[in-house]
Parts: structure tokens; C-alpha cells; sequence
């Protein structure tokens, strides 16, 4: 049963998950306004979509924006969203935005955040929409346990531009890959 409490007790009471690398500790927070200026010069996404961004993931009960900390500074940052009663929830950002941290610390954290949303809030599984063109991408997931589930061609917005001399834009695939807590705890 899926425990949307916790998901408000963790971002009032400020509650760190910690996880830990070879060399150092992870610290995985709720973000909070004071992030915007991280944020904004981590993605260059304009401040008040950012501002917009973290106020709703602060106010919302089915979704956490994620700040991964170590001991040099912020380092990245997750998302876990469209967190529904039937038991799933949804990865929409998974980010390193500095190379402020040990190999292994996205590992890490994306673990640990997993572990949180099948034991603490009680998910069935975790979904992804990664780019097919994206191998880096497909392989971190793939070593955290997730698998991929469908493929699929990305909206139009997606489209990238193959050739700077052209107009012509080509549409992307989006590979859909999921996460079970029993995958998860194999791994």
C-alpha cells in the first residue's frame, strides 16, 4: 500500500537518506528555494521555472525533487514523480550537475532513492523515459537494475537537428525502462 504520509514527513521534517561510495557519503535531501541559484547555474533553465519547479514538488504529495549532496557541495539532483495508489511512481530528472563527487555517488543515490520509494513509500516498481541515442544513459540505469519495457518515438518537441547546415529536424526514440524493488534488491 503506498504511504503518501512519508512523502510529507520526509520534506517537513527535513530528512536526509545518506548512501555511501567507496570513498565518501551521499546526503539526499528535499530541494528548497535556496537551491534556485544551483539549479539555474547547474541547467541554465530560466530562475522562475526553476522557482515554479520547486515550489510545486515542495507542495506536491506525489512527487520529490531530490538534492544529492557530498561532502565537496550539491552534485545532482533527482526527481521521483506521478507517485500513484496502485504502486508506481516515475523518474523524470536524473541529473549529475558537478563533478563534485566520488565515482559511484549517481550509482549510489539513485539506489537508495529507489530503496526509499519501494520500502518507505511502498511501490511496486519505478519507471524512466531515456533517449534510445543515450548509451551512457542506458547503461547507468541498466547497472541499477532498471530494464528496458518498450521503445517508443519522442514527441516532436524532442527532435534534434542531425546537420547544422539543415532545417530538417530527426525525431528521437525514447526507450521506457523500469525498476522492481525485487530487481533492485538482486543487484
Amino acid at each position: 500500500m503506498v504511504n503518501l504520509e512519508v512523502i510529507a514527513k520526509y520534506k517537513k521534517e527535513n530528512i536526509f537518506l545518506t548512501a555511501k561510495t567507496n570513498s565518501e557519503e551521499v546526503r539526499i535531501r528535499s530541494a528548497k528555494l535556496e537551491d534556485i541559484p544551483w539549479l539555474h547555474q547547474s541547467s541554465s533553465i530560466d530562475p522562475g521555472v526553476l522557482r515554479n519547479t520547486v515550489e510545486y514538488f515542495s507542495k506536491s504529495t506525489r512527487a520529490i525533487m531530490f538534492i544529492l549532496e557530498s561532502e565537496y557541495g550539491r552534485f545532482g539532483e533527482m526527481s521521483l514523480t506521478n507517485i500513484c495508489d496502485r504502486g508506481t511512481g516515475e523518474y523524470i530528472w536524473v541529473r549529475r550537475m558537478s563533478k563534485n563527487i566520488a565515482k559511484g555517488g549517481m550509482t549510489v543515490s539513485l539506489k537508495e532513492i529507489s530503496r526509499f520509494a519501494f520500502e518507505e513509500i511502498g511501490l511496486e516498481n519505478l519507471t524512466l523515459n531515456v533517449f534510445a541515442d543515450n548509451q551512457k544513459a542506458l547503461d547507468f540505469y541498466s547497472k541499477t537494475g532498471f530494464i528496458a519495457k518498450k521503445t517508443s518515438l519522442a514527441p516532436e518537441y524532442d527532435a534534434v537537428t542531425k546537420n547544422k547546415n539543415s532545417k530538417e529536424k530527426t525525431r528521437r526514440y525514447l526507450i521506457t525502462m523500469e525498476l522492481t524493488k525485487e530487481r533492485l534488491i538482486s543487484q
